[in-house]
């Protein structure tokens, strides 16, 4: 209670203050509304009685800030609440292209703000105008005219609580062609919350509409070219498309507090997606100082999900984040590309591939910094990277990065990953398996990288370990396993002899890279040159490589090196195989490799060398390169020691190196040289072999050869000496067994300039040739043999042979690349050669004797075969031995195309035709037509023809016995055999691979037909069949033309078949086997003499003197009737058995059996005789009687005789006598 007391002063003291205080407010307020009234009288009072003040006032505020003439017309001022000015026009600018320009205009201030300067509008009107808008030195909008150092905010036209009626006003953009122009309809109540409608079109139907009050309201965007916000601030990305929207807004304080909507754009056109649209929802939070905006989420792309928050202070602070799960990186350079610093912005420019996953970037602007700081942290996966400036183009590259304008890391994991570095390196790498940390910082100007490691599994396996700086850097690194095909593409495209990199790009075919350790020190932009402060070192095994050196040169194979680079020199060791040649040692040093022109490759090589290995390089040398096709072989080795100087550049190579050759050998064709031993000197044009000793043909030979300018000009000498053995010449082996002795010979040739010329020559006298004629000779024979030739070496070349028997001449041609065999022209005998044809063979001339059946017997087997050119021939032979014959004075003459042969021959016994017609196809038969117009075969000249066969040594089987199909037909008009003609003898026959079918043979030959067929089976020794029939009215002649005198006349039929071993004309009697079977009747035997009476003419009266005299000398002095005489004869070893030789006549009968040897002419016969023929039949056939008195034979009397002995004089003797009645 007593404090309540004491505090009452207190208080009361404190309401009198408070008091106090009230009253001075009060009357300071009253003081200043009084002096504020006052203002406002004394500005209405102004402007009411001095209007044109404003007017002045507005012309001078437009003169001020505009550099363009300002024309104001038609101006009038009043009073209208407060001032008001109306004018009909302003320009500012030129009449034609005025800079602002207003029509019909009505304006309205607030008077007490214009005592302070500022021009509030409270109302305006304005029919129609335009205005342009253009960027200033610093990139920044302002209207078209504004003097220097004046901006838009300096003109104090504030319209914010005015009522406005704005209705056709056109915003033009710098575009010449008014596509951006923009038109404005701007509606307003005015006041402190006004409705508003706003209304801004442009071309294609584009528009930005706002309806509401001032704090709030609709907004909608139809239409708007994105590229637009690009061209309106250079610091938007050059995007595509048109941008659409709608939402609502919220204005507090001037502000936009608060935003709602949604965007869709249509047509982005981002390179890294193929949507066709993107929408999404924007949020926007505004605050007194700064504001958030945020758009999520975002669809149509292919990035999901997408969002993106941006932070912004009023006072120059921005912030913002964006996040992705996956954002194709294309997208990323599109939108953010404006972003990246400058030295960062041709990156733009290139296209890229890859994605973005789990991406988050944070970027913030301080204010007062013009820089924008920004980090990225995401996940790689497979992106494509451009190749720009310095860096590489990466392709395939995975990992964790965390990226920021002056730094970066990344974790390295790429299953592939190709590096492509155009500056650097001419080809992509394709690596495997890539691993590894890298970090970088930027300095200024220049990336500082460090790699420790990086792995690498494919190509090969490689670790390295690098260091990057502004100018330095520091790698160490080691491959292994890299397949050597894949060297090539880390070749340096600078810094290195463009010749040398040509050569390494295709050099290494195949092989392994073992290991390859390398270590650098110095500036890496002069990677991989090697100055005075720079360290270079790379050891390298080779294993098994394939390395090709140039188009001309062998490759060399199964090589194992081992290579040193130090500084600007290399050194290679290696052994291997250069074209299939085993090279024992081999060394390759180069030097000055950073330079232009680097310094020559030296190699040396020692090996042995087999000759065989060498063929295909010797076809690539000038003097084989127009020769591929003769058939050259070689054999044996040589030791090579070879230099090599190799210039990567315009001059050429130089070769130096000597092969010795150790029993080497050489074959063209059938042509031999072997145990050729010597040293051959050579250079890259030169070769030089003076004393090469070896064997040819048999026997000893010297060759000696000298070549020069082999580069341009050939020039080369070739000597040949020795002696061959004629034995050993490439003929066929029935030749080479009748050729006997040694030939001495010698041969050189000059090359020059493309033109070759061969002399030569060769002596008999230490020969024999026991060859058919005209090939024949003997020992001591003087004649030489004499060639000659010459030619262009690379289009045509004649040889001229001359010998004894005659001279030929041959001719070959180019093909292109290829010799070919043109044309021959032989002379046999004396004369001149004829005329070359222009394709084929021409053989004129004659000889002496043309021995067929020998020349016969030395065919090859299986016949002559082969096609031949075409050959015309006319030759004339005093003698042609043929099958035993010799034809006189024969004239041959025909021609052989390719396989079919046509010969005409003519001579006192012979003349005839002979035509070959070759298969055209497999399945079809060949065909011979033989047609002889006559043939004449004398006594004098015939011979069994088993004696001609051993005279001319033909075998039983020659070459065209069996073999394709070979239809034979042949006929003779007429046929001189002995004397006797035989006409039309036609055969038909047709050879298959067992031999020859024998379809018919036929043919008339005194009064006898002949009709036979066979068979001839060459194989297993041969077999010849004949079987048919002889028929004939009367035999006689044709038996005595034989030989056999023993029938006058009778009709004969011969049927049978034999066959003997061998040939049809290697026939013999002591071989022949089979049946024959002739009959003979109504013939009539002649009188024969004593020497054969034992057959025939057995004189009855001696044996029956005591019961009969008459004499039957009469009757049988001279011959015998018979009505039938036939036997069968089996045939074998030489014999002729038969057991049925039986006579039937008027007057005897006869029976025989026993054996005729064929060989020896001998016989052994039994012999029963019944000479009382005619009592016989009256007696021996009387009914009982007869039988009775004669035994059942019936005969009345039998005579047995034994004749044995030659066929000429046999002995007859009488074995016994008997009446049948005794038998």
């Amino acid at each position: 209670m007593a404090d309540a007391h004491a505090d009452a002063p207190h208080q009361a003291g404190l309401r009198q203050s408070l008091r106090s205080l009230a009253v001075g407010f009060a009357r300071v307020s009253a003081v200043l509304v009084a002096g504020a009234m006052l203002l406002i009288l004394a500005a209405y009072l102004l402007f009411i009685y001095r209007p044109e003040l404003l007017r002045d006032y507005l012309r001078n505020a437009l003169v001020e800030h505009f550099s363009e003439p300002v024309q104001l017309s038609v101006i009038r001022t009043g009073w209208k609440g407060g001032p008001t000015v109306q004018f009909q026009h302003l320009l500012i600018g030129s009449a034609a292209h005025p800079d602002l320009s207003l029509n019909d205009v009505d304006l309205q201030f607030f008077a007490l703000p214009l005592f302070a300067g500022d021009l509030l509008v409270r109302e305006l009107d304005v029919a129609s105008g335009s205005v342009k808008i253009l960027k200033n030195d610093w990139g920044h909008w302002q209207l078209a005219g504004l003097k220097p150092g004046h901006s838009n905010g300096h003109f104090n036209l504030k319209l914010d609580p005015a009522r406005l009626q704005i209705q056709h006003f056109l915003i033009e953009l710098p575009d010449n062609q008014h596509s951006s122009d923009l038109h404005l309809q701007w509606l307003s109540t005015g006041g402190l919350r006004p409705d508003m409608q706003i209304h801004l079109d442009w071309a294609k139907g584009g528009s930005l509409e706002y309806a509401g009050a001032a704090g709030n309201g609709q907004w909608a965007l139809h239409g708007l070219p994105v590229a637009w916000l690009h061209e309106l601030d250079g610091r938007f990305p050059a995007l595509q498309g048109m941008l659409s929207a709608k939402g609502s807004l919220v204005w507090q304080d001037g502000l936009l507090s608060a935003l709602d909507g949604h965007f869709q754009w249509q047509h982005p056109g981002f390179t890294g997606r193929k949507a066709t649209g993107v929408q999404g929802q924007l949020r926007w939070q505004g605050f007194t100082h700064s504001g958030q905006l945020e758009i999520s989420p975002i669809s149509g792309i292919s990035a999901q999900p997408l969002s993106a928050r941006l932070r912004l202070h009023w006072k120059g602070r921005l912030q913002g984040d964006f996040s992705a799960k996956r954002l194709p990186v294309q997208l990323v350079m599109d939108i953010a590309g404006p972003l990246l610093p400058a030295h960062w912005q041709n990156w733009r420019q290139s296209s890229w591939h890859g994605n973005l996953r789990d991406m988050q970037v944070h970027f913030a602007r301080i204010r007062n910094s013009q820089k924008l700081g920004w980090q990225l942290q995401t996940r790689l996966d497979d992106l494509d990277i451009p190749a720009l400036g310095q860096a590489p183009g990466l392709d395939g590259l995975s990992g964790h990065l965390d990226f920021q304008p002056q730094q970066f890391s990344l974790h390295l994991q790429s299953r592939q990953l190709k590096v492509f570095w155009p500056r650097y390196f001419a080809h992509s790498w394709f690596l495997q398996k890539v691993s590894g940390h890298i970090s970088g910082r930027w300095n200024a100007q220049h990336w500082s990288l460090q790699a420790a490691p990086l792995l690498v599994h494919g190509p090969g396996d490689l670790q390295l370990t690098a260091s990057i700086g502004p100018q330095q850097l520091h790698l160490q690194a080691r491959l292994q396993h890299l397949p050597a095909r894949d060297i090539n593409t880390f070749l340096p495209n600078q810094g290195i002899s463009p010749a040398l990199q040509r050569w390494l790009s295709m050099a290494f075919l195949s092989g392994t890279l073992d290991k390859a350790d390398l270590r650098w020190r110095g500036p890496w932009q002069h990677l991989p040159q090697n100055h005075n402060h720079d360290h270079l070192n790379l050891q390298a095994h080779f294993h098994n490589v394939h390395l090709h050196y140039a188009a001309r040169w062998p490759d060399a194979e199964h090589l194992d090196a081992r290579l040193l680079w130090t500084g600007n020199t290399l050194t290679v060791r290696s052994h291997g195989d250069i074209s299939g040649i085993p090279v024992r040692e081999a060394q390759v040093s180069i030097g000055n490799l950073d330079t232009a022109l680097a310094s020559p490759l030296y190699a040396e090589i020692n090996t042995p060398l087999a000759m065989a290995k060498l063929l295909p390089c010797l076809r690539q040398t000038p003097i084989l390169r127009h020769a591929q096709t003769p058939p050259l072989q070689l054999s044996g080795e040589g030791q090579l020691h070879l230099a090599l100087k190799v210039p990567f550049h315009h001059e050429k190579t130089q070769v130096q190196g000597v092969l010795a050759l150790q029993k080497a050998g050489v074959k063209m064709g059938n042509w031999r040289a072997e145990s050729i031993s010597g040293p051959i000197h050579f250079q890259r044009d030169a070769i030089n072999a003076k004393n090469l000793q070896g064997q040819f043909v048999g026997g000893p030979a010297q060759v000696s050869l000298q070549a020069k300018a082999l580069d341009q000009q050939t020039h080369l000498q070739m000597q040949l000496q020795g002696s061959l053995q004629a034995g050993q010449l490439p003929l066929p082996q029935s030749w080479q067994s009748r050729l006997h002795g040694v030939i001495p010979y010698q041969v050189s040739g000059t090359l020059e300039n493309g033109r070759l010329r061969l002399l030569g020559s060769a002596r008999l006298q230490r020969s024999r040739s026991s060859l058919p004629a005209p090939f024949n000779w003997s020992y001591a024979d003087e004649t030489p043999v004499s060639i000659s030739g010459q030619g262009l070496w690379d289009r045509a070349f004649d040889l001229t042979v001359h010998a004894a028997q005659g001279q030929a001449r041959l001719s070959w041609k180019s093909e292109g690349r290829h010799w070919q065999w043109r044309a021959a022209a032989l002379r046999l005998g004396a004369g001149p050669l004829p005329k070359m044809p222009g394709y084929g063979v021409r053989i004129d001339g004659q000889g002496q004797v043309l021995p067929v059946d020998e020349w016969f017997a030395l065919l090859p087997a299986g016949g002559p075969g082969g096609s031949l050119p075409t050959t015309r021939f006319d030759l004339h032979w005093q003698q042609v031995q043929l099958l035993g014959q010799v034809w006189q004075h024969t004239r041959m003459q025909g021609e052989a195309r390719g396989r079919n042969w046509h010969l005409r021959w003519r001579s006192p016994q012979s003349a005839g035709k002979l035509t070959y017609q070759a298969a055209r196809i497999p399945a079809q038969a060949a065909a011979i037509h033989l047609n002889v117009q006559k043939l004449v075969l004398s006594p004098a000249q015939t011979e069994p023809l088993q004696s001609a066969r051993r005279a001319s040594g033909m075998t039983s089987s020659p070459a065209w016995a069996s073999g394709g199909p070979l239809d034979l037909d042949a006929h003779m008009d007429h046929l001189d055999w002995r004397g006797h003609l035989a006409h039309d003898v036609s055969l038909q026959a047709e050879r298959s691979p067992s031999g020859w079918q024998l379809s018919a043979l036929k043919g008339e030959w005194l009064g006898s037909h002949w009709d036979l067929s066979g068979a001839w089976l060459p194989h297993d020794g041969g077999m010849t069949t004949v079987q048919g029939t002889v028929q004939s009215h009367n035999i006689g002649p044709a038996l005595e033309a034989l030989g056999m005198n023993s029938l006058e006349y009778g009709q004969a039929r011969y049927t049978g078949k034999i066959s003997w071993p061998g040939a049809p004309w290697n026939w013999n009697v002591q071989h022949l086997q089979g049946t024959i079977q002739s009959h003979i009747k109504n013939g009539r035997l002649k009188k024969m003499g004593t020497d054969v009476s034992w057959l025939v003419y057995v004189n009855p009266t001696t044996l029956l003197k005591d019961l009969l005299t008459l004499d039957y000398r009469p009757l049988f002095g001279e011959g015998l009737f018979f009505h039938a005489l036939s036997a069968k004869f089996v045939l074998g070893k030489g014999l002729a058995r038969s057991q049925d030789i039986r006579l039937n006549s008027s007057a005897l009968a006869m029976h025989g059996a026993g054996t005729l040897d064929m060989v020896d002419q001998q016989m052994n016969l039994n012999l029963q005789v019944y000479p009382l023929q005619s009592f016989d039949w009256l007696l021996g056939d009387f009914p009982l009687l007869g039988p009775a008195l004669f035994g059942h034979s019936g005969k009345v009397l039998e005579l047995n005789y034994l004749a044995q002995g030659s066929w000429e004089h046999p002995m007859v003797t009488r074995i016994s006598s008997s009446s049948a009645k005794d038998k």
